[in-house]
């Protein structure tokens, strides 16, 4: 699978804030009502159209969320067989008018039930499901 180089692009892009803004289409269920929403831990299930959730190294891969905390564990398999940590970072976020921010940077998520989906820049989207 060609995922890794996504993921790494996209993260390395997210965390040194070099993504490039968007403007709002106005369609603002983004993100959870009141911030409770986006609490606990989820799961990897999907990158971009690709199911992933059977996937040995991302079926470890999840995103959790204390009050004030993003923890990001995102693996990626190896063409041997191994397993690869792309990511493994707990960064601190803000919730302000039902938008989350790391640092200034609003986070693009939406959820819908069970399922969290993060819109990471404009070619990646990570889908999650909260056990």
């Amino acid at each position: 699978m060609k995922i890794k180089g996504t993921l790494l692009i996209a993260f390395t892009a997210l965390f040194f804030l070099n993504c490039s803004q968007e403007e709002s289409t106005g369609d603002d269920n983004l993100l959870s009502e009141a911030g409770g929403a986006i609490l606990g831990q989820w799961f990897l299930v999907a990158v971009g159209d690709t199911d992933v959730s059977s996937t040995e190294c991302y079926q470890d891969s999840y995103l959790e969320a204390s009050r004030t905390d993003l923890t990001f564990f995102i693996q990626d398999r190896q063409q041997d067989g191994s397993c690869l940590t792309v990511l493994d970072e707990t960064v601190r976020y803000t919730e302000e008018e039902g938008f989350y921010y790391l640092e200034n940077e609003a986070i693009e998520i939406y959820i819908e039930g069970s399922m969290l989906t993060w819109r990471v820049n404009f070619e990646t989207t990570l889908v999650f499901q909260k056990n």
